[in-house]
């Protein structure tokens, strides 16, 4: 009797090791694939804007004018570039 419970809290021991090892192997791997926006710059924020909320890529100058937008230049913002972002004809299509 004594060897089966050896054995069960054996098994439960690995169980336990192996759980949390894979939750720390599946934690590191979502980290690694997940694209931050934290660490991206003012014009791939911009395209990502335009891009999600156009549906179509930006032409080169609204990108440039969206980046201006995120970067605060003339004090505009994030959401001047959102607004500026929705002016294309394809935000309407797309949504």
């Amino acid at each position: 009797m004594s060897s089966v419970f050896y054995l069960r809290r054996s098994f439960a021991r690995v169980r336990e090791r192996c759980g949390s090892f894979a939750g720390i192997v599946l934690t590191l791997c979502l980290l690694s694939i997940l694209p931050s926006a934290t660490f991206a710059d003012a014009m791939d924020q911009a395209r990502r804007i335009h891009d999600r909320l156009a549906g179509v890529p930006p032409t080169d100058q609204i990108l440039l004018d969206m980046t201006d937008d995120i970067n605060g230049v003339g004090g505009r913002t994030e959401i001047d570039a959102a607004y500026r972002a929705m002016d294309n004809p394809g935000f309407y299509n797309v949504t």
